[in-house]
C-alpha cells in the first residue's frame, strides 16, 4: 500500500477523479451499506443497540481534503482513509469497551487510534476512538487516487457526538481561526462538562447493575428457605387439630355485600391477634367464600395459611414430632416476622425435641 502512495503525491486532475468517482460511486454505496449490516447484526446478536451512521465521503469533501493534504505534506505519501466512513453512537462508555473488542475480533483492524489520548489531564478536546478496517476490493478493483480499500469506524458516546459535531462546524469547516484564548477556554471547559457528565452517566449505571445484583441474590436465597422450608412435615396428629376445607358463609351475610366482608374480616383479624387460630381460620374461610380481587384473595389466604402455621407449630399436639433442620426454622420464624411484624403476634423461640416444638419462655 505505501509503494502505490508512494507513486505520486501531486493534486490529480479534477475533472477525470471527478468522472471516476462518479463511476465507481455505486460500488462504494454497495460495499458499505454490505459493511454496516455486517457490524449492525454482530451488536445485535451480543446485545448492543447503539445508533449507526455511515456515509461515502462527497467528492467536494474528497477532492478538498486531498488539496489540503497535498499542500500541507507535499513530499510525502497522502491517504484519504475515511472516504466510506461509519459511526458508532452508544449511551456509555463502557459500550464503547465492548463494542471496540467486537471489531477488533471480528473486522480485519489495521489502526486503531484514541483520539483522546494525544491531550494532557489538563487538556480537554476531540474524543474518540477511530478504527480502520480492510476491506475486500470490489468487482474491478479499481480506487480514487490516494484512497484505498478502508473504511474508518468511529466510536463515540452520545456526548462525544454531539460535542465534536459541533465543533466540527464551527472550527474544522470554518475558514476563520480563534485567536480568542477565552473562545479556546469556553470550548474546552463545554468538553469538559460533557466528558464529566459521561463519567456521572456510567457512574450511575454501575450502580444500578450492583443494586439488581444484589435483588437477584436475595431473591436465590429467599428461594433456598422457602425450599428448605417445605421439608417439614406436619404429622397426622396435627392435621386433625384444624379443618383445610373452606368454611360455609355466615348466614345473614351476603357473599358480596361491603359490610359482610369488612365485618367478616374484622371478627378474623380480631381472632387472629387474640390467638383463637382456629376461630380466625374460620373465619378466613368464610371470605374466602365471597367475592374478592384476586389481590384481596392472596392475601386472605396468606393469614389463614399463617393462622394454621401458627395452630400447629405454637400450639403444639402431645406427642407429636416435627422433622426440620434449625435452618427451616429460622427460616420459618424470620417470614413470619417479615410478614406479621413484630409488634403484632412474633413467635416464641422453638425448641425441637421428641415431643415436637414446643414453646420457650423469653
Amino acid at each position: 500500500m505505501t509503494e502505490k502512495l508512494a507513486k505520486t503525491t501531486l493534486l490529480p486532475d479534477l475533472v477525470a477523479t471527478r468522472k471516476l468517482y462518479t463511476a465507481l460511486r455505486p460500488a462504494l454505496e454497495e460495499q458499505l451499506h454490505l459493511v454496516y449490516h455486517q457490524l449492525h447484526q454482530l451488536l445485535e446478536e451480543h446485545g448492543h443497540t447503539p445508533t449507526i451512521k455511515y456515509r461515502v465521503k462527497g467528492f467536494d469533501n474528497y477532492f478538498n481534503k486531498l488539496s489540503k493534504l497535498c499542500k500541507e505534506k507535499p513530499e510525502k505519501a497522502v491517504l484519504i482513509s475515511d472516504l466510506l466512513g461509519m459511526r458508532v453512537v452508544c449511551p456509555f462508555l463502557e459500550d464503547l469497551e465492548w463494542i471496540e473488542k467486537l471489531i477488533t475480533k471480528n473486522f480485519d483492524v489495521i489502526e486503531l487510534e484514541r483520539k483522546g489520548d494525544r491531550h494532557s489531564f489538563r487538556e480537554f478536546g476531540y474524543d474518540s476512538v477511530h478504527l480502520l478496517i480492510l476491506l475486500d476490493p470490489p468487482g474491478a478493483g479499481e480506487s480514487l487516487p490516494h484512497t484505498d480499500h478502508l473504511c474508518e469506524i468511529q466510536l463515540r458516546t452520545i456526548l462525544q457526538d454531539a460535542w465534536a459535531e459541533v465543533e466540527h462546524e464551527l472550527v474544522y469547516k470554518s475558514d476563520l481561526s480563534f485567536p480568542n484564548d477565552s473562545i479556546k477556554r469556553k470550548l474546552a471547559s463545554l468538553n469538559a462538562s460533557l466528558a464529566l457528565s459521561d463519567l456521572i452517566f456510567q457512574e450511575i449505571r454501575d450502580y444500578q447493575r450492583e443494586l439488581r445484583s444484589k435483588g437477584l441474590r436475595r431473591r436465590q436465597s429467599v428461594e433456598e428457605m422457602l425450599v428448605e422450608a417445605a421439608s417439614i412435615k406436619i404429622p397426622a396428629q396435627a392435621e386433625e387439630g384444624f379443618e383445610i376445607n373452606e368454611a360455609e358463609p355466615e348466614e345473614g351475610l351476603p357473599q358480596s355485600s361491603p359490610r359482610g366482608l369488612e365485618k367478616t374480616m374484622f371478627k378474623a383479624l380480631e381472632a387472629h391477634s387474640n390467638k383463637e387460630f382456629s376461630q380466625a381460620i374460620k373465619c378466613y374461610g368464610r371470605v374466602l367464600h365471597m367475592k374478592l380481587d384476586p389481590s384481596l384473595r392472596s392475601l386472605v389466604y396468606n393469614h389463614r395459611g399463617m393462622a394454621h402455621f401458627a395452630l400447629v407449630v405454637i400450639t403444639p399436639v402431645p406427642g407429636a414430632t416435627v422433622a426440620w433442620s434449625t435452618g427451616c426454622r429460622k427460616s420459618l420464624i424470620s417470614r413470619w416476622r417479615i410478614t406479621t411484624g413484630p409488634s403484632r403476634y412474633p413467635p416464641p423461640s422453638l425448641k425441637v425435641s421428641g415431643g415436637g416444638p414446643r414453646p420457650v419462655s423469653r
